[in-house]
């Protein structure tokens, strides 16, 4: 099923939330990467985790920061193919500066009825939702951000369920806990620092506004992350805005700007070739969950 299809959006964002008109543009990207995936016969999934040999039998899809993105459902080799756009030799476009543009023109990914509120306010934080806030969000740094910094305003999901809010509630003052409709760039355009995760497309996007960002991941949470092989280089990096663009402006990062990549086909194309011709090395490489015991064992990825 198409992630742009009626039924597919009201499963996953409920009939309150929908994509910007500006995501829609993206699928034609997501017609033309199945239709790769079937002649490359491997599996297609939208916006999945999970612990695949590197031997990956499926490539996960979604959109990010105002872009397409394709990576295995494999962390390893997600992480390698950004490690291979980092040096590949391509000419290097400004792919930070349209989404800066894009950002600023539709404020955010989900279209709703979000509520503007001005804050007395320094920072922000943006948390996970409910299949990801216990698993992936180190509570302890946030209380104690919390506890320390009176003008830090949490901005829940937008899905979280009144469980998780209840949760939340347990760790952060009400003075202090933004509504889950708020509007979360109204919030980043006023904090100086913005507090994510590897989870989410914020750690792009409010560094492109100008903003400093720092994650709230558990540590051993932090490269397993839905966008952890793009996040990670936006937090670690020097340069990480110069970094970015190299990546992006290679094939093989699997991310596709339609404001930028005219011959998107083109780079599409070449991103499934590079991805299944590193597969191929990996075949039989591994051997995983024969015993159990083995799992843990470093010689296993």
């Amino acid at each position: 099923m198409s992630m742009f299809t009626t039924a597919y959006i009201n499963k996953h964002l409920g009939n309150f939330l929908d994509f910007t008109p500006d995501l829609y543009r993206y699928k034609k990207c997501e017609n033309k990467f199945k239709e790769l995936c079937k002649i490359y016969n491997i599996e297609s999934a939208h916006d999945c985790t999970a612990h695949e040999n590197i031997y990956f039998k499926t490539i996960s899809y979604t959109t990010y920061a105002n872009m397409f993105i394709m990576h295995p459902l494999n962390f390893q080799a997600s992480f390698d193919q950004i490690m291979d756009a980092r040096a590949d030799d391509v000419v290097v476009h400004d792919y930070a500066s349209a989404v800066r543009t894009a950002q600023e023109k539709r404020g955010g990914k989900y279209r709703g009825n979000f509520l503007k509120v001005e804050r007395d306010m320094n920072s922000v934080a943006v948390l996970p939702g409910n299949n990801k806030f216990e698993q992936h969000l180190c509570t302890v740094k946030l209380k104690q951000l919390v506890d320390e910094n009176p003008k830090l305003i949490v901005k829940p999901h937008p899905l979280s369920d009144n469980e998780l809010m209840s949760r939340i509630r347990e760790l952060v003052p009400a003075e202090q806990l933004a509504s889950r409709m708020e509007n979360l760039y109204s919030l980043i355009h006023q904090a100086e620092l913005v507090y994510s995760t590897h989870l989410s497309e914020t750690a792009l996007t409010s560094l492109v506004l100008g903003k400093e960002i720092e994650p709230l991941d558990k540590f051993h949470m932090k490269l397993q992350g839905s966008f952890s092989h793009i996040n990670h280089v936006l937090y670690t990096a020097l340069e990480p805005i110069k970094e970015i663009n190299k990546i992006i402006s290679s094939p093989k990062s699997g991310i596709i700007n339609l404001d930028i990549d005219v011959d998107w086909e083109y780079k599409m194309e070449q991103y499934i070739k590079h991805v299944m011709a590193k597969r191929a090395k990996e075949k039989g490489r591994y051997i995983y969950g024969h015993v159990r015991k083995a799992e843990h064992r470093s010689s296993n990825l």
